[in-house]
């Protein structure tokens, strides 16, 4: 295991080092002989010999001389000798800036006689003038909808200097007193420019307006065009819902989950499987958020279906690593997806028909520029396409889904806003006429965003979520039953961003969750039926977190973002308990006695702190090195002994004796951007530790099961990968290819030897793909017609498979492999989209486009599994078993009003 002992004090000297540096130009000196020499020549000396920065008006300079000598004086006292007698000062300004100034009777004299055919916006009064470097600070929105823009960028030519907007389109500058130009850009809006005086702290929002862009500028990226050479961030992927929706889908709907499966470093166990793994963690590893609320189940209708609606998104970003310190509970990934806000100014919709679902989102403004709604929901028809494949069984089955989701905004002011959001899914399964499933997801949040100040940011926000699912079999049996199991979480968070200064974003906050599981009742069925009702005892849990995170921008080159979070557990009664025999295997015949805990008496405890590191260092203005750690702890558990997530796996939580996961994973990266900023390339190579991993035994049985604890193993894992990736960005062919060789291997050692897996070796988990090659191409013909083609190219996933047979009188029994030496055949596939939009009048009502699509274009047989069965000769026969085994074609009619 790794040493993590030099950790806390490594993140003691990081919260140091902004006081130390801020010391760094007070503790200059400097030498030199100055006999007449211009004000504005000693300063160019200056900025050459030294990391320093002056700012100032030529007027007042042009006609100063200096006559001095400095034999490695502190740099304050030497400028205090420059100016002593005459209507200059200076200001030392964070750790190399230095602003010069006149008296302020000087100053306002100047503004006033200042004589300029540019119009110039006033920012701040003269009579609040100090002389001290004031805060701008505003909001950036589109002006065709209110909504607020996320990750806008700000740069102020003067400075070059810049930021961007966070989630709530807010910003915030520290600049000297001044005269300065503003850009401000989103991709697909228009720019804007300001012409900004500064003379005291204040404010500035503006409206961007959407741009009508030339084909060959088409740019399919929201965020800043190097924004990956220049952030610190690494191993994440902010995600353009207008890109997701250009991309082929399955029977036409528009599928977030399956476009981040086409990201490097991403991968699924086969077709028809829910869920994504990443960088070799398991679905239940992965965080998903909506508005704040987890989602446990991310896919709809064995995974061709996403559970989010397209229509209703504003952005979503996928943190494979460098996970920053505000997310937690969850080791592999987290996948953060925001709604829209909604127009504040009128009335919109938008949707779509197809040939397996249908979709449609509105958006209603309540109070004009204060308070709107967003509404939506998706439902389908979808059995026919069982009746296409080739499985018998499936055939005979029965598939559905629906989702609605809810947002309501309301902006009391511009400090004020609140937020509540809803989110609600059920899927239902009939399998060959014979048992039912049913399972999903509801949740709800209410968010209070508060604008303390420029530089005080304060978020609250209080979220339920809640996953259940339900499966009955034949009523006519007398072993017809139903089964059922669920669990909730109610949560909240307070944050406060902290503005410190351009150099310096700092996020704090705290945590709190609540677990309430109930892990499984069973209920007779009809009138025929036998079985006994029974029902597990609940568990409950509570969690708390407290983090800090700090953005620290030390120079142009190096960017340092780092951050420790801190998370406590405690599994809570009343709960019995069983104890086993030390000097045996857990099972159910090593039981020695029983415990009963009473109502919120301690049962196990578990805490640990989970620090994050990122740095990037800036080698030209084309190309960055980055490289990241972080540790996350898990405290529940998806247990499951199928490859793919299946509506009966178990959410268990950590207890006396499971305990809690916990994920440390390095990453090192080379990022670089050629053609201006027109190929994006980078390569990235990652390893990941994980203890206390959950694996079951073999013929293990998890339902219904009250000493599950004796059917589970703890394990260890290790995973490393090489991550490729180029894209284009700009011009008629965009897209990207992806090459990932990643492994993904698990061990579990005992002093049993039956609580052994692979004799303690290493083995290759159920979603060990080597190999994942992928390439994304959308074509734009025209501004009406575009084409659009993914192929997808990936290791087979590993199988355990019966070796050999033996007879046990008529019975033929087969013995087996060890766990996972086998593989299943590559996996390959081609989908194309041809697209055709509307009219492209900028004032209409009604929007439309057609999309014409076909999943799996060359018809290729994917096994998904390989099951055996008795010949007539008595020998074990085996055969693949293929979801889709043809080309699927669909046609949908997308629109907007």
């Amino acid at each position: 295991m790794i040493c993590k002992s030099w950790l806390l004090p490594f993140f003691l000297f990081l919260t140091t080092l902004s006081s130390l540096q801020a010391q760094q130009t007070q503790q200059l000196s400097i030498s030199g002989q100055y006999q007449n020499t211009t004000l504005t020549t000693f300063i160019q000396e200056m900025e050459r010999r030294y990391p320093l920065r002056f700012f100032f008006r030529e007027e007042w300079v042009q006609a100063f001389q200096v006559n001095a000598q400095f034999d490695n004086l502190p740099l304050p006292q030497a400028l205090a000798q420059i100016f002593q007698g005459t209507d200059l000062s200076f200001i030392l300004y964070d750790t190399s800036y230095i602003v010069l100034m006149k008296s302020p009777a000087a100053i306002q004299a100047a503004l006033r006689a200042q004589h300029s055919s540019e119009k110039f916006i006033i920012i701040g009064d003269s009579l609040a003038m100090n002389g001290q470097p004031a805060q701008l600070s505003g909001y950036i929105r589109e002006g065709k909808t209110g909504e607020a823009i996320v990750g806008a960028s700000l740069y102020v030519e003067e400075l070059q200097q810049g930021t961007s907007t966070n989630l709530n389109g807010y910003y915030a500058l520290t600049l000297p007193i001044g005269n300065y130009h503003l850009k401000v850009n989103s991709v697909g809006f228009e720019e804007e420019q300001r012409s900004i005086k500064i003379l005291s702290g204040g404010t500035l929002s503006l409206d961007l307006f959407e741009s009508t862009a030339r084909l060959e500028e088409i740019v399919i990226t929201e965020q800043a065009e190097d924004a990956n050479i220049t952030g610190a961030q690494m191993s994440a992927t902010r995600l353009d819902i207008q890109k997701v929706k250009k991309m082929p889908a399955f029977l036409g709907e528009v599928d977030l989950i399956n476009s981040i499966e086409l990201l490097p470093g991403v991968s699924v166990a086969g077709e028809g499987a829910a869920g994504f793994n990443v960088r070799g963690g398991d679905v239940g590893q992965n965080l998903v958020l909506l508005d704040g609320i987890p989602v446990f189940n991310p896919s709809h209708l064995f995974g061709f279906f996403s559970a989010f609606n397209s229509d209703l998104l504003q952005e979503a970003t996928l943190y494979k690593g460098g996970i920053p310190a505000q997310y937690g509970g969850r080791i592999s990934s987290v996948l953060d997806v925001k709604l829209k806000e909604g127009n504040l100014r009128k009335v919109q919709g938008a949707g779509g028909i197809g040939l397996v679902s249908s979709r449609l989102a509105l958006e209603v403004p309540v109070v004009e520029d204060k308070s709107s709604l967003l509404i939506g929901g998706r439902t389908t028809y979808s059995d026919w396409i069982l009746n296409q494949v080739k499985d018998i069984q499936l055939r005979k089955s029965e598939a559905s889904f629906y989702d609605v989701n809810a947002r309501l905004n309301y902006r009391f002011n511009e400090k004020h806003k609140l937020t509540a959001s809803s989110y609600l899914s059920r899927d239902n399964f009939v399998y060959a006429g014979e048992n039912a499933y049913g399972y999903g997801n509801r949740g709800a949040s209410a968010q209070w965003n508060f604008l303390i100040s420029p530089q005080f940011l304060s978020e609250f926000r209080a979220t339920y979520s809640a996953f259940d699912y339900e499966v009955t079999n034949d009523q006519d049996s007398t072993e017809a039953m139903k089964l059922s199991s669920g669990f909730g979480i109610a949560q909240a968070h307070w944050g406060i961003t902290y503005f410190l200064s351009d150099r310096h974003q700092w996020d704090i906050g705290v945590q709190a969750s609540w677990y309430q599981f109930q892990p499984g009742s069973s209920q007779p069925q009809g009138e025929k039926s036998l079985v006994v009702p029974e029902k597990l005892e609940d568990e409950q849990s509570a969690e708390a977190a407290v983090y800090f995170n700090d953005e620290f921008t030390i120079n142009r080159r190096l960017t340092l973002n780092y951050g420790l979070r801190y998370s406590w557990y405690v599994n809570l009664g009343p709960q019995q308990v069983y104890l086993y025999q030390n000097s045996l295997p857990q099972s159910s015949s090593s039981i020695i006695d029983t415990v009963q805990y009473q109502a919120g008496e301690e049962i196990a405890r578990y805490h640990g702190p989970e620090p994050r590191v990122a740095v990037k260092y800036g080698i030209n203005g084309r190309s960055s090195i980055k490289a990241s750690y972080n540790r996350m702890r898990q405290y529940m558990h998806l247990i499951s002994n199928t490859t793919a997530i299946t509506p009966t796996d178990i959410w268990k939580l950590s207890d006396r004796y499971i305990r809690p996961q916990i994920g440390d994973q390095f990453a090192l990266g080379y990022f670089r951007n050629s053609l201006g900023n027109a190929i994006e390339s980078s390569i990235e190579v990652y390893y990941k530790e994980i203890q206390n991993l959950v694996e079951y035994k073999n013929g293990a049985q998890l339902l219904m099961n009250d000493a599950l604890e004796a059917s589970l193993l703890n394990g260890e894992g290790q995973a490393y990968g090489v991550e490729l990736f180029v894209a284009k960005n700009i011009g008629r062919l965009t897209g990207w290819l992806a090459y990932t060789y990643a492994r993904s291997l698990r061990r579990v050692e005992s002093d049993f030897r039956e609580e052994r897996i692979n004799f303690g070796e290493y083995y290759p988990s159920n979603f060990d793909q080597p190999h994942d090659l992928t390439v994304v191409a959308n074509y734009q013909f025209t501004r009406r017609i575009r084409m659009g083609a993914n192929f997808t190219l990936s290791s087979g996933r590993p199988i355990t498979l019966p070796e050999g047979s033996y007879q046990q009188g008529n019975i033929t029994v087969p013995y087996f492999s060890e766990r996972n030496q086998y593989r299943i055949p590559s996996y390959h596939r081609l989908d194309v989209s041809f697209s055709i939009d509307g009219n492209l009048k900028k004032k209409k009502k009604w929007d439309h486009s057609w999309t014409i699509s076909v999943y799996n274009l060359y018809g290729r047989n994917n096994p998904y599994s390989i099951f055996f069965v008795n010949d007539r000769g008595g020998e074990l026969s085996a055969y693949r078993l293929a979801i889709l085994g043809r080309p699927f074609p669909s046609l949908t009619y997308n629109f907007k009003f």
